[in-house]
């Protein structure tokens, strides 16, 4: 769950924001560590528990308003919850 979770958030930085990929895995992953460093796992745990577009939407500025991208954004995430295989096949 951790790692697609996190690769829907990255994807959303990229698809919604055009934040270049490397730039949006950067930005996952400091997020990430500072979860770690401020409350440990619990503090991730509830992160979970938000939606990856909001997210997102927080690492880049926040500028956008879920509702615009909510249809591109539940085909995204259609795409990113199929088994590996499957979008492997779709890529």
């Amino acid at each position: 769950m951790d790692e697609r979770y996190w690769g829907i958030v990255a994807e959303c930085l990229t698809e919604f924001h055009h934040i270049p990929r490397p730039d949006a895995t950067f930005k996952v992953e400091a997020f990430r560590d500072s979860l770690q460093t401020a409350r440990g796992r619990a503090r991730i745990d509830m992160v979970f528990h938000e939606n990856p577009f909001v997210i997102a939407n927080d690492l880049a500025g926040g500028h956008l308003d879920y509702e615009d991208y909510r249809a591109q954004f539940e085909e995204l995430m259609a795409w990113a919850t199929r088994p590996k295989t499957a979008r492997m096949k779709h890529a």
